[in-house]
């Protein structure tokens, strides 16, 4: 079984709102000086509105029981955590770790529901704890 955690849609949102803002004022900042600077400071804009998009596209990451990828904005792989069984992944605080290293996802950029159903996903079963109780 594979599962995806999704970017928070206020995120996407915010950055599609201002990309569109920024850009709109900046045609104004062009058409009231005729100067070209303005031109190029939309690009900034539109960089924002695909960050956007991007967020709304795109996975934050993709899990299994052998294997964690953290994607970037515009779905790039950013970073790739690989394992033999799902015994060696620990839950902290609501945090993921391999081996004892943190893996570096943010639950606060994602769906809580995303990131419950992860954790969900790598809890250790019950009857492993019960053993361990035993001895």
């Amino acid at each position: 079984m594979e599962g995806k955690v999704r970017y928070l849609a206020i995120w996407s949102n915010l950055y599609i709102f201002f990309g569109i803002l920024f850009s709109i004022i900046f045609v104004f900042g062009f058409v009231l000086f005729l100067s070209l600077d303005f031109l190029l400071y939309i690009l900034a804009g539109v960089f924002l509105i695909m960050l956007g998009l991007g967020m709304r596209k795109n996975p934050y990451l993709v899990y299994s029981k052998t294997k964690i990828t953290l994607y970037g904005f515009f779905g790039n792989e950013r970073k790739s955590y690989a394992f033999d069984s799902s015994d060696e992944i620990d839950i902290k605080n609501r945090r993921l770790y391999l081996n004892g290293k943190l893996i570096k996802a943010n639950a606060w950029l994602v769906v809580r529901e995303d990131w419950n159903r992860l954790l969900e996903f790598y809890k250790p079963a019950p009857d492993k704890l019960l053993n361990e109780l035993k001895d």
